[in-house]
């Protein structure tokens, strides 16, 4: 009997350590996604400063910006391990697309990184949309057939894969590309693959990564 109350207050010892550990992981989770995405409207708005002519304070403040930046980036992305599926690299012939015939949507709920990513396809002479959550995301394109369709994994309201079922019911030649700065990026990657997305880009991102994927999916399209 002593052994039977002994093995139950273990297992409700071993409960309540995997309960704090799950607590925990989820803070973890956030934290990091939430960094991710300052990290990214920083280092985007930097590199979009320095594209124009500036004083050379200026200059060398968008320097120590970036700089700074990506050292961080660096040991995030080593804090949780992440590395890139071969499987997940597309190897296209190039072809030419005139970008004012192309519509794409951005949805994310972080307004920094929203007007990032217009601002800088808008400059690039894309047709540019946003919407800030899954739900006005759908209703978009229940109006709008858009090209390409930049969705960041953790919405305020729903996650994009939720988002992107629907979206499926109106825009089946959509190509679709999921942003997260989620620590759990293997198991996303996974995830979002399998419901049909067409890439998927971990933030912080570089601003040449989010134009070479966006003209890598044209060229699949074209």
């Amino acid at each position: 009997m002593d052994s039977l109350n002994e093995l139950s207050e273990r297992i409700v010892e071993l409960e309540t350590k995997v309960r704090h550990y799950e607590e925990a992981n989820t803070r973890w989770a956030s934290t990091v996604n939430e960094l991710n995405n300052l990290l990214a409207a920083m280092k985007g708005h930097a590199q979009l400063a320095s594209m124009q002519p500036s004083a050379d304070k200026v200059v060398e403040l968008v320097k120590v910006v970036l700089t700074t930046v990506t050292r961080v980036q660096e040991l995030v992305r080593a804090s949780i391990a992440v590395t890139t599926d071969p499987e997940t690299v597309v190897d296209i012939s190039h072809r030419h697309v005139d970008p004012s015939q192309v519509s794409i949507l951005v949805v994310d709920d972080e307004i920094l990184i929203r007007s990032l990513l217009y601002e800088l396809l808008v400059k690039t002479g894309y047709n540019v949309s946003m919407s800030g959550s899954g739900k006005d995301a759908i209703e978009e394109c229940k109006d709008k057939i858009f090209d390409v369709i930049l969705m960041d994994f953790r919405l305020g309201d729903m996650d994009g894969v939720q988002a992107l079922r629907q979206i499926r019911e109106f825009q089946q030649a959509s190509r679709v590309v999921f942003l997260t700065g989620d620590p759990s990026i293997k198991a996303i990657q996974k995830t979002v693959l399998q419901e049909g997305a067409d890439g998927f880009v971990t933030k912080p991102f570089d601003l040449k990564e989010i134009v070479e994927v966006v003209k890598h999916l044209l060229q699949m399209k074209s």
